[in-house]
């Protein structure tokens, strides 16, 4: 049997829901890192669990009950790297589908297998793919695709949304969540309001560390409204979620996204505005004066952990000199518009190869000995570009799962896997929120 720890925890947040039949599942993916076999996943499948309820604001804009429309959380597995819940998306309807069918295509369910594979192996944290099902039905978005579901684990998935919704209800809710949220954390504190402003500080910490790591590597999240952002840090909800090719601050890869509010650029600054949702909710079991205090460390915050990121990148122990030169290498990023993963691996293979603009700039950072070993370590090889990403759901579609598996094996091992070379005429690159 499985536990459940979620809803025991927190039984005013989920509704009692199982994952609908299917009329001809067949596991097209399984996890090896999990250890499962399909008799074990079958019967996860069968367990009943929870949808949980959440609010958020989707695009700025409240919603006050949303919850999980189209996914399932059974419950509680051991794994090789402690407990994880486990999430079905893509199972089917659910209290919370607001009229929706609850149900995913392959290409976006594939999408988010692939890049959560690639996030872990990169130390990026992240939900993980325990396995990618068809279901035997055709679903309809922009096109017709095979219908599937993504089994996938996390810590917790715990999110701003969950202490909006407490907070629409009341303090005592918002003290539900926040105990359990700080146990989760292993966050401690001898009252309330000393709780509120540890886990606070703790979620900022890990928003701010996970969105640097993303600047890091070039990854666009997509939808970063605050029903995804973990209390936990772990990347959730790969719906619109893209790289970039040329170094663009603006760049998004949305269909839904026409102001821009999630562009690459943008996205410390939203994490800020989402860690401000979050203290507002404590108002009442802190003073506002405090909660203003405290979200303020935001953008020091970011850019100390974004330093950080940016020198492990670039060989560099972190200095004033290195701060300088980061802060000037940013600068020129934006007016040069380079193709990023690849000035980056010039720059640890064969610095005198990246363009002219840039050689006033390499002096200055060989002059402070870069640590090649340290680059090797922290930009890896391979990327799911997405000319790449497309390639293998294109792949799938075909049924040709080998071309899908080798691709995987590149996520899985990014660091030694073979270059990932830019298209020499990408096309303009639009993705769908199709889960």
């Amino acid at each position: 049997m499985l536990s459940h720890s979620f809803a025991t925890a927190l039984p005013n947040f989920v509704s009692p829901w199982r994952v609908e039949a299917w009329p001809d599942a067949q596991i097209k993916l399984l996890n090896p890192d999990f250890q499962l076999d399909d008799a074990a996943l079958w019967q996860l499948l069968k367990q009943e669990g929870h949808a949980q309820a959440y609010a958020g604001h989707q695009f700025g804009q409240f919603v006050p009950m949303l919850g999980d429309g189209r996914a399932v959380l059974l419950g509680d597995i051991a794994t090789p790297d402690g407990t994880k819940e486990v999430h079905v998306k893509g199972s089917g309807p659910t209290p919370y589908s607001r009229r929706g069918d609850g149900k995913a295509q392959l290409g976006p369910v594939l999408r988010e297998y692939l890049m959560s594979e690639f996030m872990h192996a990169v130390g990026i944290p992240t939900t993980r793919g325990l396995a990618v099902i068809t279901t035997g039905e055709t679903i309809a978005r922009q096109t017709l695709q095979p219908g599937a579901v993504l089994l996938r684990v996390a810590d917790s998935h715990l999110r701003v949304g969950t202490f909006q919704l407490a907070a629409i209800r009341g303090r005592e809710h918002v003290l539900e969540v926040l105990r359990y949220s700080a146990q989760v954390l292993g966050v401690q504190a001898d009252t309330d309001a000393a709780l509120a402003e540890a886990l606070l500080l703790r979620v900022m910490q890990l928003q701010a560390t996970l969105v640097a790591q993303w600047m890091r590597i070039g990854f666009v999240h997509g939808v970063m409204n605050t029903d995804n952002c973990s209390i936990t840090g772990e990347t959730l909800d790969y719906g619109p979620c893209a790289f970039i090719d040329r170094f663009d601050g603006n760049a998004v890869f949305s269909s839904i996204d026409q102001q821009g509010r999630y562009s690459f650029g943008n996205q410390p600054h939203i994490a800020a505005w989402n860690m401000v949702r979050l203290a507002e909710c404590f108002v009442g079991i802190l003073e506002v004066d405090a909660l203003n205090e405290l979200v303020q460390q935001f953008p020091q915050l970011y850019r100390n952990a974004w330093i950080k990121e940016m020198a492990l990148v670039l060989g560099l122990e972190p200095s004033p000199e290195a701060e300088e030169l980061l802060d000037d290498l940013l600068v020129l990023l934006q007016h040069h518009n380079p193709d990023y993963h690849s000035l980056m691996l010039k720059l640890r293979n064969n610095p005198e190869s990246a363009d002219q603009w840039l050689q006033p700039w390499i002096q200055r950072w060989q002059a402070l000995d870069p640590d090649r070993d340290m680059m090797r370590q922290h930009m890896p090889n391979w990327i799911p570009r997405n000319h790449i990403v497309e390639q293998v759901i294109q792949a799938a579609l075909r049924q040709d799962w080998d071309v899908v598996r080798e691709h995987l094996g590149y996520a899985r091992d990014p660091f030694n896997a073979p270059v990932a070379k830019a298209p020499e005429n990408p096309a303009p690159y639009v993705t769908y929120c199709g889960t």
